[in-house]
């Protein structure tokens, strides 16, 4: 085998044949008669990739408009919104009905603490014994927990 290699390493290429001659000149004429077709191509792709390109950045600036105009209008309908709502709060509190009902939410609440239900209330709020079982009671889960 090193033979065959030696002899080939030094050996000059065969002469072309009129087949391969004639193949490359088929390939020339292919490559040749395609070269327009591809150019145009290149130059659609660049084309299509330029309109592309201008019709996203009209976009971006269409939607960035759009979206600023919508953040712009709901900031001032909120504005708006609160102003209204103080209002209407403003003069709701200030009128006769509200007041009239205010007064009389103020007497139920002092008939209730001042009187025997609100008595009882008071001490099972602030028995000093509630503290006594919650030392008790944490002492017991410290304890067996």
């Amino acid at each position: 085998m090193t033979v065959l290699a030696s002899s080939r390493e030094g050996a000059v290429p065969p002469a072309p044949t009129p087949t391969t001659v004639s193949r490359t000149r088929q390939q020339s004429n292919v490559i040749s008669a395609l070269s327009p077709l591809v150019q145009h191509a290149l130059q659609l792709q660049q084309l299509i990739s330029t309109i592309a390109l201008h019709l996203f950045v009209r976009a971006y600036f269409a939607v960035y408009l759009v979206t600023s105009a919508t953040l712009e209008a709901s900031m001032s309908i909120a504005r708006r919104a609160l102003i209204l709502s103080k209002w209407l709060g403003q003069k709701t509190w200030k009128s006769r009905r509200a007041t009239r009902l205010r007064k009389r939410l103020e007497f139920e609440l002092f008939v209730l603490l001042v009187g025997p239900c609100g008595n009882m209330l008071f001490l099972m709020l602030f028995w000093p014994g509630w503290l006594a079982l919650g030392l008790a009671l944490w002492a017991y889960g410290h304890v067996t927990g």
